[in-house]
């Protein structure tokens, strides 16, 4: 039998205080409080890095009143194989020989903490941090449409996070300051300023091709000093005009599709992202940076071939408007 008079809830016939039973509701109900942090920088974690974010982690923990504190570290492979290592010992063995790259890797701290008031519950934590490895991603998604990774444009959002369920706010504040410290040190991805600046020019391309390509048309046509323009007949510039038009018209039609390719090219050169702990790992960095310089390469092949269709089609309109005259 249950009876509440308000200051009292009384239960088989034993009194207890209504403010203790809603204590106890509280805690069973209540979410725990959780700070959190999300990475969108691309970059290269190696294993290094994580064994000091590890020792970070640990040293900050063992300076508290713990009770327990359980490790576990979850490496998630490009075969959907999963590894989880529960010591920091057995992470430091970890098979850096594996042919799988890495696709994720997770590190998480359990801790509980014996509370300062001699009759306050423990406090518990929950730490947990993620590492995600866009370049095996993208592998993942062009092996899945079984199509090469050059054509395959990955847009990254985020590239890790931190959450920290907590009981104690202050504690929890200056864990992921230990955690943006540490990552603060992390190698980012080479961010060449040239590449971010020619990025910001897309649209523009189409455009700019043009200008180049009607600036060295007109420099050739204007500066023929074998043709005296003043004693001409209509006909010749009637003829001349039209050729004039027609060689303007597939010339901005040649180099706008030039433009396009450009910036497609110029598109697919991404900032890495990737966790480096194995073999595979490596290899998959360097076909990233080769794949990077490839597109560069024929990003700046394209612009060649802009001048030199420029020149080409000036110089032939030259040797016709010399023949015309001839």
């Amino acid at each position: 039998m249950t009876k509440d008079d308000g200051n009292e809830i009384i239960f088989n016939d034993a009194s207890i205080p209504s403010k203790t039973v809603e204590q106890i509701y509280n805690e069973i109900t209540s979410k725990p409080q959780t700070l959190s942090r999300l990475f969108k920088d691309c970059h290269i974690v190696k294993f290094s890095d994580f064994e000091q974010l590890i020792t970070k982690l640990t040293q900050c923990i063992s300076s508290w009143d713990v009770i327990t504190a359980n490790l576990n570290v979850t490496i998630i492979h490009l075969d959907t194989n999963r590894v989880t290592l529960n010591t920091f010992e057995d992470f430091k063995k970890y098979d850096t020989s594996s042919n799988s790259p890495v696709e994720a890797i997770y590190v998480e701290y359990h801790v509980l903490e014996k509370s300062k008031e001699p009759s306050g519950k423990p406090r518990s934590y929950k730490i947990e941090v993620t590492m995600i490895s866009l370049a095996s991603i993208k592998k993942k998604l062009a092996d899945a449409q079984n199509m090469s990774e050059e054509l395959l444009f990955l847009r990254h959002e985020v590239t890790g996070n931190v959450e920290i369920e907590h009981s104690n706010y202050l504690n929890a504040k200056f864990i992921l300051q230990v955690i943006d410290d540490w990552y603060q040190g992390v190698q980012k991805s080479d961010k060449s300023k040239s590449v971010a600046f020619l990025k910001g020019l897309r649209g523009w391309y189409g455009q700019i091709f043009r200008f180049v390509f009607v600036a060295t048309f007109g420099c050739f046509i204007f500066n023929v000093n074998a043709i005296e323009f003043d004693s001409l007949s209509y006909d010749f510039y009637l003829k001349s005009s039209i050729m004039g038009v027609a060689v303007l018209l597939a010339g901005f039609s040649l180099t706008y599709r030039i433009a396009l390719s450009f910036e497609g090219f110029l598109a697919r050169i991404t900032p890495l992202s990737a966790i480096v702990l194995n073999a595979a790992d490596k290899k998959l960095v360097s076909k990233y940076e080769k794949t990077n310089r490839g597109m560069l390469m024929k990003a700046l092949g394209s612009c060649a071939v802009n001048f030199i269709v420029s020149f080409a089609a000036s110089i032939l309109s030259v040797k016709i408007l010399e023949s015309m005259v001839g």
